[in-house]
C-alpha cells in the first residue's frame, strides 16, 4: 500500500511539472510576450530549469514523509488536486481563448490561397474558424469540463467529459499541429493519469451487469450473434456494392493547357475571355477550368485505357448539354498529356502538361 501510494504521488508530481511547465512556456509565449520570438531557447531553458527544480524538491519531500503514512496520503492527495486545478487553469485558458479570436485566425493573404496550396495548420484553421459558433461551442465544452474537474464531487464527470475533446485535440496535432503535439501528449497522459484514479468505480460501472432496465430473451443464441455480427458485416457489405471511384493512372491528376485549338484555330491562353486553362481528372469528375475557378464545367466520365477513348457528361451547369468524346493520348514529353476529340460540334485538341503536387 505504502508502495502504491508513493508510486501514485511521483506521477502525480511528475505530470503536474510538466502540466505547469508546458502551459507556462505557452502562456509566456502566446500571451504575456514576456520574451520576444527571437529568444525562444531563452524561455525553453528557464521553464525546464524550473521544471528541475520543481522535481528535485517534490522528490526530496516525497522521501520525507515516505515512512509516515499519513502524510504520504496527505501528499497523494494534494498533488493530485494540482494536477486537476493545473490542467483545469490550461483547459480553459484554450476555452476562453475562442471568444476572444485568439484562435483560429487566418490571415487575410493565406485565404486568399488555393486550398490545395493551404499548410496542414491553416487548413485546419480555416476549417475551425470558418464558423464563430462552433469555436465558441468547443470553447464552452473546454470551459465546462474544466469546471467540472476543479470540484471533488464532479471531478470524474469532468475527466470522462473532457477526454474526448482532448482526445481530439491530441489527433489534430499528430495531423496537422505538429509544433504542439508534445505538448497535447502531455495533457492527454495527465487526464488518462486522472481516470484511471477511479479505475475500480469505472470498472464496476461499465463492466459489471447489474442493469435494471428490461432486456429481450433470444430463443436462438444463433441469431442473436449473428445480429450482433451484422454489425460489422452490413457495412461491409455496403462499401462492396456501392460505386468505386474511378482511378487510372495513366490520366489523372490536374493539368495546365499549354496549346488549345478548336476548329483547327489556335487560341490565345493569355486572354482574359473564357478559354480552356485547367483539366481535372479525378476519381470522381471531369472538369474543365476557363480561366477561374468560378468558371468550371463538371461532369462524369467513362474511360476505356486500351482504346485510350473517354467519353464526359456534365452535370454543372444544368444547361451544358455538349459531350465530349475524345481520345487521351501521352505527349511528346513525360507528364504531357493531348486531348483529341470533339464536344458538341466543335473539334476539340488540347495539349497540357500535368501539375505535381
Amino acid at each position: 500500500m505504502k508502495q502504491r501510494t508513493f508510486i501514485q504521488t511521483a506521477l502525480a508530481c511528475i505530470l503536474t511539472g510538466l502540466v505547469s511547465a508546458a502551459s507556462a512556456l505557452r502562456v509566456g509565449q502566446n500571451y504575456l510576450n514576456i520574451i520576444p520570438p527571437s529568444r525562444r531557447p531563452i524561455a525553453t531553458a528557464l521553464v525546464l530549469i524550473y521544471l528541475v527544480c520543481f522535481l528535485v524538491y517534490i522528490f526530496t519531500r516525497m522521501r520525507k514523509n515516505a515512512a509516515n503514512p499519513v502524510k504520504g496520503q496527505a501528499d497523494l492527495a494534494f498533488w493530485q488536486g494540482a494536477l486537476r486545478y493545473v490542467f483545469a487553469f490550461d483547459i480553459c485558458i484554450f476555452g476562453i481563448g475562442k471568444f476572444f479570436d485568439i484562435q483560429f485566425n487566418i490571415p487575410l493573404a493565406w485565404q486568399a490561397t488555393p486550398f490545395g496550396s493551404l499548410p496542414p495548420h491553416h487548413l485546419l484553421f480555416a476549417f475551425y474558424g470558418k464558423f464563430d459558433a462552433l469555436a465558441r461551442i468547443i470553447g464552452v465544452m473546454q470551459i465546462t469540463g474544466g469546471l467540472l474537474l476543479i470540484f471533488r464531487r464532479t471531478r470524474l464527470a469532468g475527466v470522462i467529459f473532457l477526454l474526448p475533446v482532448v482526445l481530439h485535440l491530441l489527433l489534430l496535432n499528430a495531423f496537422y499541429l505538429h509544433a504542439t503535439l508534445y505538448y497535447v501528449l502531455i495533457l492527454t497522459m495527465a487526464l488518462l493519469y486522472l481516470l484511471l484514479i477511479d479505475y475500480n468505480r469505472l470498472k464496476q460501472f461499465f463492466f459489471v451487469d447489474y442493469d435494471e432496465q428490461p432486456f429481450y430473451h433470444f430463443k436462438s443464441s444463433a441469431l442473436k450473434n449473428l445480429l450482433k455480427a451484422f454489425v460489422i458485416i452490413g457495412p461491409l457489405i455496403l462499401m462492396a456494392v456501392h460505386k468505386k471511384p474511378k482511378y487510372f493512372a495513366a490520366i489523372n491528376g490536374e493539368y495546365n493547357v499549354e496549346k488549345l485549338s478548336v476548329n483547327n484555330e489556335m487560341k490565345n491562353l493569355n486572354t482574359r475571355d473564357s478559354v480552356l486553362t485547367k483539366v481535372f481528372i479525378d476519381g470522381e469528375d471531369f472538369v474543365l477550368e476557363y480561366n477561374n475557378y468560378k468558371r468550371r464545367v463538371l461532369g462524369d466520365y467513362k474511360y476505356n485505357g486500351a482504346t485510350k477513348e473517354i467519353q464526359a457528361w456534365w452535370y454543372y451547369p444544368e444547361d451544358k448539354r455538349d459531350t465530349l468524346f475524345a481520345k487521351i493520348l501521352p505527349g511528346p514529353k513525360p507528364g504531357t498529356q493531348i486531348i483529341d476529340g470533339q464536344m458538341g460540334n466543335e473539334t476539340l485538341k488540347v495539349e497540357m502538361t500535368k501539375v505535381n503536387r
